[in-house]
């Protein structure tokens, strides 16, 4: 104090901005003590959820390995499955093959030997209507033969009969 007991108001001014600045410069302190301070958390807490993360991931990881084997074997399994499938499918399809051309080849024979025995048929049909013309002309000859004797043998009768209704004596 320069100029007595009372402070110039430069002075208390300046005073008041020292005081000012110790208490700004103490602010500051706290405010990045406080920052350092959350700063250390947040990378505490990005530390943990990083290490879950990874942990989470790495987990996923073994999952899907196990999945993914578990997918390897089941396609392997299948693909034998589709192999037994295609030559089960190939044996029946030889098998069928094989009765498909014995069942053509018994078709034709039985075609040929219907054939024949359809040409044999209409030969015999053919002489047996030639037989039954023929017989049916002798059928007439001999009922035309017939009813000549039964006329014949009717006027004998009617010559040797009684007038009176008894036979000949």
């Amino acid at each position: 104090m320069p100029l007595g007991l009372w402070k110039s108001k430069w002075e208390i001014h300046r005073e008041d901005m020292e005081r000012r600045s110790a208490e700004h410069r103490e602010y500051i302190e706290r405010y990045r003590e406080e920052c350092e301070k959350q700063r250390a958390e947040h990378r505490q807490a990005m530390d943990r959820h990083r290490a879950e993360t990874e942990r989470r991931d790495a987990e996923h990881r073994e999952r899907m390995e196990c999945l993914a084997e578990e997918m390897r074997d089941e396609r392997a399994a299948s693909e034998g499955r589709w192999l037994k499938l295609g030559e089960e499918a190939r044996e029946l399809r030889e098998k069928y093959d094989h009765e498909l051309t014995e069942t053509r080849r018994f078709n034709r024979e039985m075609l040929t030997r219907l054939d024949k025995a359809f040409a044999n048929l209409q030969t015999t049909l053919g002489l047996m209507g030639d037989e039954i013309i023929a017989m049916r002309g002798e059928i007439h000859e001999l009922k035309g033969a017939v009813d000549a004797q039964t006329e014949a043998i009717m006027k004998l009768v009617d010559r040797f009969e009684d007038p009176e209704g008894r036979p000949p004596v």
